[in-house]
């Protein structure tokens, strides 16, 4: 709860690979830690047995904190399918004095008060439709990072991330993703986040598409585009349709901190399993290794 307004974490999950990293962080601001989320409802998009009862034991070890809800194929699309998740947007889900926070299951490092930062963020700007927190490995962002000279200088250079998250390098590349990754750990452990801090906000006036691995919404809000969702997927609707249609920009919290572990096509090209080093002494499969650690949690 933050100056009255309840918050709920909504997942698309289902990849215990990833879950107990944010488990970690989404406990530590609950209320059963020190922070302002109130419930966090897994959004059971998989056909995978074992995520499922994975998922099911979460929900039973966390009480009433943590809870499970469940789709059936349908026209929107299958089980496991970003069309079937338009079906957990419903009037019976929602509430509009809720804040919900939007989070993707490989998100894999939260700053410290990050969530109540994006939540304070969200309700002192009721002006912005849809609020990103600032995220590291993701294409948008990862523009702003570039422009900041977060990235280290290496021989050959890397590619200049997209100011998008959709087709450009970043998206693909492992390499790019690594290195990204590792630079962030690195000051995650020397302390010197701030660094990845160095705007207030950041407002998209031409509502480009970006990542939503994080993203936080008014429960009206959400309510008011039921019944005139175009598209099989929330993240084009959200960051490029809907605002454009409502005359109201999206906007990027920079003080709030975190870090998504990857796109499918990083993982499919071997973010989850190339042990190669790819940069000094770095492997992409170490990257999630010591995102465990980070978490205590490996």
């Amino acid at each position: 709860m933050l100056d009255g307004h309840k918050v709920v974490i909504i997942m698309p999950a289902g990849r215990r690979r990833y879950l107990p990293i944010i488990q970690h962080y989404i406990m530590q601001e609950s209320i059963w830690g020190s922070g302002v989320v109130d419930e966090w409802v897994l959004w059971m998009n998989t056909k995978d047995q074992a995520d499922i009862e994975y998922m099911q034991k979460m929900g039973r070890e966390g009480d009433s904190f943590i809870r499970c809800q469940y789709i059936e194929n349908g026209p929107l699309g299958e089980v496991g399918s970003m069309g079937a998740l338009r079906a957990f947007y419903t009037k019976e889900t929602l509430e509009p004095d809720t804040i919900y926070l939007r989070i993707d299951d490989d998100i894999v490092f939260v700053d410290t008060d990050a969530f109540a930062t994006l939540t304070q963020f969200r309700i002192d700007n009721p002006q912005y439709f849809c609020v990103s927190a600032n995220m590291v490995n993701s294409g948008l962002c990862g523009h702003l990072h570039d422009r900041m000279g977060l990235y280290p200088t290496i021989t050959p250079p890397m590619d200049k991330v997209p100011w998008s998250s959709e087709g450009g390098p970043l998206h693909w590349s492992v390499n790019m993703g690594t290195i990204i990754h590792d630079t962030f750990i690195n000051d995650v452990r020397a302390g010197n986040t701030g660094r990845w801090k160095q705007f207030e906000r950041w407002e998209l006036w031409e509502s480009p598409r970006f990542g939503i691995a994080c993203t936080a919404y008014f429960g009206r809000d959400l309510l008011n585009l039921l019944g005139q969702w175009v598209g099989d997927e929330d993240e084009t609707f959200f960051t490029e349709v809907w605002p454009k249609k409502i005359n109201r920009i999206n906007a990027i919290c920079g003080k709030s901190l975190m870090a998504h572990y990857a796109y499918f096509p990083q993982r499919d090209n071997g973010m989850d399993t190339q042990t190669e080093n790819v940069y000094r002494d770095v492997a992409p499969a170490d990257i999630l290794v010591r995102y465990k650690k980070l978490a205590n949690c490996y």
